[in-house]
């Protein structure tokens, strides 16, 4: 990030070949022959992933490129209909009963096409290999400990008290990713990895953390409303 940032001041210049996705295993040691079927799991994973945003960004091309070449209608063909009361009522008639123009529809449909392919987020091809699966599931079933809940609750209201985010509207989702190490464009990690709670919980499943911000968000949230709504009251 460090070395974007100056590349993006014009500072240095530099390119990045044969990536490599660095990770450590949080948990029991694994055997060998485990720790390859992990590695390969990541990569598959992450392939998957590229491939996706490389299919929405052709899915935006072809979508602007069809709305581009579709024949526009001149704006003073519009403009005289409107100076007529007869010519308005037609045009409202054949907008409502009459055929609607051959070329809008093929510029409709191609977008909603183009917009279901865009968001399109399910695949068959992003499945977890065979064991991974059951212990990904596992993991993800498993409750939190009260512990680790009142330390979840602790932090996400430490968090709502920073002036960094008291000044702009944040939602759980946000302050998920800080609780679990993951940058963001409003919260970057060169502003917040120094923060005690950047990452703090990045052993613990993402949607059981987010739950339990979700919940201490919105009281947050409630109280706040409340409190407004209490001192326009007295007033």
């Amino acid at each position: 990030m460090d070395l974007r940032r100056l590349q993006q001041l014009g500072i240095v210049h530099y390119t990045l070949s044969e990536y490599a996705i660095h990770y450590r295993v949080l948990g029991p040691p694994l055997l060998p022959t485990q720790l390859d079927h992990l590695a390969h799991t990541i990569y598959t994973h992450h392939r998957t992933q590229e491939a996706r945003h490389v299919k929405r960004v052709e899915a935006l091309y072809n979508a602007l490129a069809t709305a581009w070449s579709q024949p526009h209608k001149p704006l003073h063909t519009r403009a005289h209909k409107r100076a007529s009361p007869r010519c308005a009522d037609d045009e409202s008639d054949s907008d409502n009963n009459g055929p609607r123009d051959v070329g809008s529809i093929d510029a409709t449909d191609h977008l909603n096409a183009a917009i279901e392919a865009y968001f399109e987020a399910s695949s068959t091809d992003e499945r977890p290999a065979d064991g991974v699966e059951d212990q990904t599931a596992a993991w993800l079933k498993a409750p939190l400990t009260q512990p680790d809940t009142l330390s979840i609750e602790a932090a996400t209201t430490t968090l709502l008290h920073d002036d960094r985010i008291r000044a702009s509207v944040v939602s759980a989702q946000s302050i998920t990713r800080i609780l679990h190490g993951l940058t963001s464009p409003r919260f970057p990690s060169q502003d917040w990895r120094e923060n005690p709670l950047w990452g703090k919980f990045s052993s613990l499943p993402f949607p059981k953390v987010r739950a339990v911000v979700h919940d201490v968000v919105t009281e947050h949230k409630n109280q706040a409303v409340d409190g407004h709504v209490e001192k326009n009251v007295n007033e």
